[in-house]
């Protein structure tokens, strides 16, 4: 008999999709997307978006401050209105504690999510709560809303259009090493691995951590992108740029070829990778969580998008390589030129991982 791990994530959600048509009119984009896409009153959109986190499967309460989980927990949601070009209004939490869960971890919880919320105008609605019997599951769903001509999809990009990202990328899944090393922040506080003293490299090690532990949304990018009609598909990197790039050219039904080069990475990631004898590159192209946006813009509308980078955007974006023909798959070029296909890596839910 076939497991979950047999199919994996994509698999299941093929099968939802299958035994779930859409038959209400008012959807415009279910399954598939960022958020889903329904018609809103007066021509515009709104948008819903769903994401769990659980104990020991997205992160670890030993080396996880309540209140930066608390941030993490409704940010990651805000990033998938964000990919959409969309402003975030209303959430639903559902949240299963184990009974003895403190009233003051529960109350550092709420202030990080409150602390978000306040953030980006975002009202907690409802909810539900539940007894778990030893992890903590933080579920949030988010309403929000986009003009019906500003929206975007994965599904836009074409052949010849260039490839964006917003930020640097790497931070993340540095971090997350960095976590499993023993490193923590609890606070301000930086937690050192047992034994250790404190590291000489502490300002790398605490932007990687803080990156991975409190995402930061690109909601204003997103709707700057979205407004000035310069984008032809977007998504936030949610599980890495490899799988995610593959994402928007399964849905667009075309390749891409990336530039080794021009990837942007942080200092920090450069310097601990060095230091470990590692590839940073590894990180941004297969890590995961970075949150920021990748896009696609058509030739026709570059000249339109040099103008909105002369303006100044809330994010410096890299131009980081092109779509391609689907035949071609993805590939990516090195520094010495050379083409060679690029194996999505990243997060897959349902494959054995450590965090």
């Amino acid at each position: 008999m076939k497991k979950l791990t047999d199919i994996g994530e994509l698999g299941i959600i093929k099968r939802f999709q299958q035994r779930f048509p859409v038959k209400s009119p008012r959807v415009v984009m279910g399954i598939g997307d960022d958020t889903a896409i329904l018609k809103g009153e007066k021509g515009g959109y709104e948008l819903f978006t769903t994401d769990i986190l659980i104990e020991e499967v997205h992160f670890r309460r030993s080396s996880t401050a309540p209140y930066l989980l608390g941030r993490k927990s409704l940010a990651v949601n805000i990033s998938d209105i964000a990919a959409m070009g969309g402003e975030p209004q209303y959430f639903l939490l559902s949240l299963g504690a184990p009974p003895k869960t403190t009233l003051d971890y529960l109350d550092q919880l709420m202030e990080g999510m409150l602390y978000e919320a306040s953030r980006w105008g975002v009202s907690l609605i409802g909810g539900d709560t539940s007894s778990s019997p030893e992890r903590l599951i933080i579920n949030i769903a988010l309403w929000g809303r986009v003009k019906k001509k500003e929206v975007l999809t994965r599904s836009g990009a074409g052949v010849g259009d260039s490839i964006f990202v917003s930020g640097k990328l790497g931070s993340s899944a540095m971090g997350l090493k960095l976590l499993q090393r023993g490193y923590g922040l609890q606070g301000e506080e930086l937690s050192s691995p047992k034994g250790k003293g404190k590291p000489p490299e502490e300002p790398h090690i605490r932007e990687c951590l803080a990156s991975h532990l409190s995402p930061e949304p690109r909601v204003e990018l997103g709707k700057a992108i979205a407004s000035h009609h310069v984008a032809s598909s977007m998504i936030d990197i949610s599980d890495g740029l490899s799988r995610d790039l593959m994402n928007i050219c399964r849905e667009s039904r075309t390749g891409a070829q990336l530039l080794k080069n021009r990837i942007p990475l942080s200092e920090a990631v450069l310097h601990l990778a060095a230091e470990q004898g590692e590839d940073a590159h590894q990180f941004a192209l297969h890590g995961g969580e970075d949150y920021e946006l990748l896009f696609t813009v058509p030739s026709d509308r570059l000249r339109k998008m040099e103008k909105l980078l002369e303006k100044g955007l809330p994010t410096p974006v890299t131009m980081i390589g092109s779509i391609t023909r689907q035949e071609q798959g993805l590939t990516m070029v090195d520094q010495e030129g050379n083409c060679q296909p690029l194996l999505p890596g990243g997060y897959e839910h349902f494959v054995p991982h450590k965090i």
